[in-house]
Formats: structure tokens, sequence, C-alpha cells
């Protein structure tokens, strides 16, 4: 699964290895053969499609058992001398059926989804993202599999797919292939404040690298005082720039973890730390005849609210055809109406869930939680805003299940001097598979003015809570 991971650092804007830079992916186009020539203009990144039989997934839904991940492979054919094998575990599937729109580069998919899912009768859509130099090296036609991930608990599906766990098997010339998934017609925004680059940039980008290190604060602990990027100047080009002294150099930070460099008021290089860090306290080492920068910035520990207030729910405004759009960095989409619900009649089963959701907490916000506890919290004072907000919701999930204290389904977020502020109306405790996660399925009601002014709203609330609310405070 290498080449998925260099696929999606490109796709994420984190790094691109040369095999996906575009100047090579024309290199490669030129002269090649394969689906994939007709094209005017190959992507580094192309979407195969594989149709599987409904006969061949009626093969793991007899007996099923467990979760086994799935997973698309690409392979040399039989007969190649060099044989080579690539394996892809992201993959977006869905049944129903397929409609072409268009030809060559400028197809698209559109799936009329069978809703049924996997008590339907329609073929299993399968599609997944693949580094396009994988087709433009393959000198005969590669073959796509779409089976189980070999993991212990796919064992038991040995006897009805075979050793290679193959679901189904074909030739890439019987697959599609498309700039996008189906039903899209482009790829997803994804945010995390990445700068955009000017295209009058003063140094090339291949011209500059990048490293980063760290100081330790102490052996004891050791945890990390400060990040250091270390940017070198590579071709005597950029090393020009640097050593001319009236060229000031400097550094402006977006976010926690992305930062711009200049030079003398243009834009050179996106910098971007792997652990958010104080921007308000950065130093720069400026070794001009050495031809590199160092950012030093110490570790953001305390004053992130007032540093990145928006940090508490990271987002940003990522630009797409000329328009931004509001992208939240860490908030999947879920569609809970798909998802198991979990049994909490006997919680002598789902002893797992209270370690679960108490990992929400961090080493730090859990020292906060127990010594608030420890101190008695009758005067009321809250110490952290996030350690309250994390420790309201383990008290749904614990009292909804049954967990910890009396069962509850009704819970109120209260404030002292205001009282009841918001109801949340908790139905049932989901697993959401795809991210190893457990969620509770609520409907939420804010205690707006203008809700309590509607005439039937005291004799609702009276009779809601007659069944019992749980305050959260």
């Amino acid at each position: 699964m290498l080449q998925e991971l260099y696929l999606y650092l490109h796709l994420l804007d984190i790094y691109t290895v040369d095999t996906l830079k575009a100047s090579n992916v024309v290199k490669l186009a030129h002269g090649m053969g394969g689906p994939l020539s007709i094209w005017d203009e190959v992507p580094a990144v192309i979407c195969i499609t594989i149709v599987v039989p409904r006969k061949q997934v009626k093969k793991i839904l007899d007996g099923f058992r467990g979760t086994p991940p799935l997973c698309c492979t690409v392979e040399s054919s039989p007969q190649a001398l060099h044989p080579w094998s690539n394996v892809f575990g992201t993959v977006q599937t869905g049944f129903g059926t397929i409609k072409v729109i268009g030809q060559g580069q400028d197809s698209r998919l559109e799936v009329d989804q069978d809703h049924s899912c996997w008590h339907a009768n329609s073929p299993l859509i399968a599609s997944f993202y693949l580094p396009a130099w994988i087709l433009l090296h393959a000198r005969s036609t590669p073959v796509v599999r779409c089976g189980l991930l070999s993991t212990p608990g796919a064992v038991a599906f040995l006897g009805q797919l075979g050793l290679q766990l193959a679901l189904h098997e074909t030739t890439l010339d019987k697959c599609h292939i498309t700039r996008n998934m189906p039903n899209m017609s482009a790829r997803p925004i994804y945010g995390g404040g990445n700068v955009t680059v000017p295209e009058t940039a003063p140094v090339l980008a291949q011209d500059l690298t990048q490293s980063i290190s760290v100081t330790i604060s102490s052996q004891d602990t050791c945890s990390i005082a400060d990040a250091i990027l270390r940017i070198d100047f590579m071709s005597e080009a950029a090393k020009a720039k640097l050593f001319n002294k009236e060229l000031p150099v400097t550094v402006t930070f977006y976010s926690p973890i992305t930062a711009g460099l200049f030079i003398n008021g243009s834009f050179l290089r996106q910098a971007t730390f792997p652990l958010p860090v104080n921007g308000s306290k950065v130093k720069l080492r400026i070794a001009r005849k050495s031809g590199y920068v160092e950012i030093v910035v110490p570790i953001l520990r305390d004053g992130w609210k007032t540093l990145y207030p928006h940090f508490m729910l990271p987002a940003s405004l990522e630009s797409f055809k000329g328009k931004a759009y509001p992208v939240m960095w860490s908030f999947p989409r879920t569609n809970v109406s798909v998802m198991p619900e979990i049994d909490t009649h006997d919680t002598g089963k789902i002893p797992w869930l209270t370690t679960h959701v108490s990992l929400t907490l961090s080493a730090r916000e859990r020292a906060i939680r127990e010594s608030g506890m420890a101190a008695s919290s009758s005067a009321g004072v809250k110490q952290d805003v996030r350690v309250d907000l994390k420790d309201g919701i383990f008290s749904m999930f614990m009292h909804s299940s049954g967990m910890q204290g009396r069962r509850a389904q009704l819970f109120g977020l209260t404030e002292e001097a205001t009282g009841i502020n918001m109801l949340f109306l908790v139905s049932s405790l989901k697993l959401d598979l795809a991210h190893r996660a457990v969620l509770l399925d609520a409907a939420v009601i804010p205690l707006t003015s203008r809700l309590m002014r509607d005439s039937k709203m005291p004799g609702f609330l009276h009779d809601l809570t007659q069944k019992g609310i749980y305050q959260i405070k």
C-alpha cells in the first residue's frame, strides 16, 4: 500500500513524490500506449471502477462473519517478465447500475444506487484512486482484483474465495477509467489551512528542500520544547536570492501548523509543522552564506484560545473554481441510517465502551478532570472549556447506555444563571464501522428565546421533563 500512501500525501497537498509530479507524468504519457494514450492530458491521479457481479458478492454473505476490510489490487498480467502488484485499501463502494457519460478523458460515471445495499440484487461497484504512472508503465494489460484484505479475520473466507481472497478479478480494459469517482465532477476539497502558492514565486519549489527537527525540554519528561523547520536553498539562483542582504526574510503564520516564508515580501514557500506551534514566539535563523533558513518556534501548549480561537473546531476556507467553501478539518461525513445499533440492554456485553469514550481525553485533559473532581466542584468553578465539553459528552454516553449511574435518554445543557439552554433526546447508540468509533443518534433542541415564546412550549417541556432529565453543567 506504499503507492496509496504517496497518492494521498499528494491529494492532501502534504508531499508529492517525483512519479506524481505533473512534469514526469507528461513525459511518461508521451509515446506510451494503453488506455490513457488517447487522453490529451493525463492527470497524476485517476479513478478505476470495477463492477463485482452479484453472484460473487453472495459468496461472503452466506455465513457472514465479522467486518473484513475490502481492498482492490492492480497487478501485472500473468505473462509479464517483471511482475508487480499494488494494493489499495481506500475503496468507495455502492450497489446499483452504472451509466457512462462521455468518452475518453471526458467520460464520467453516474450510479443509480440500489438502497437495499447488501440485500439488493444489484452488483457491487467499487472505485479507488490510482497513480496514473502505474498504468503508463504497464507493458501489457494489467489485472484488477476486488477482494478482502488479508487479515487474521479474513481466514474464515478462504474456502469461499481462495488464497487470494478475491471476490472478482478482471482485466483493466473491462473496468472504467475516469478522472473522478462516480457521481462526482471533481475531487473532494481537503482542508488544512494550506497557502495557495502564487504562480510568480521568486524561487522554484524544486530549488528548496525542507526538514524538521525538535529540541527536548528535559531528559526526564522527554517532552518537545521547540520545533525547528529548516529550508535549504539548493540551486545557485535560490542562494543568490537569500545572499542579498537587502532582501528581508520574514515568516507569517496562518494557523497553528502552517506558515508562509517570504523574501522581500514575495511568497517563497509554505512551511508545515507536524504539531501545533506558537507562531507569536517564532525566531528566524538566516544563514545567507551557507544558504539556509531555520524557523524556530515553541510547541503550542497553553494560550491557544487567545492565539487561535477557531482551533477549537478547526475549519478553513478552501478555494474551488473561483469560490471559497468552508471545510471542516476533522469532521467526517456519516450516514447514521446504515450504521448498526449497539444493544445496550445487557451492559455486561459492552464493558469496552467506558474505556473507548474516555480516550477522547488527552493526558493533560484527564489530569485537569481528575484534579477538579478531587478538589470538589461544589463552587462550580470551570477550569477548561474543552474538558467540560468532553466530560459532558462522556456523561451522555455513560447514562444513555446505562454503563454508569441511572439510565437516561433526555439530557439538558444547563447554566447556573439561565437554567437549561439546550435539550438532547438520545435515540440509540450506533457503531461507526468506517471510523472505528461510536456515536449517539440524538435530536437537539436549542431553547431559543423565539422558541420559548411559543404557547405550546411550556406544556411540551413539562411533559418531557416528567420522564426524567439528566442535567449537564
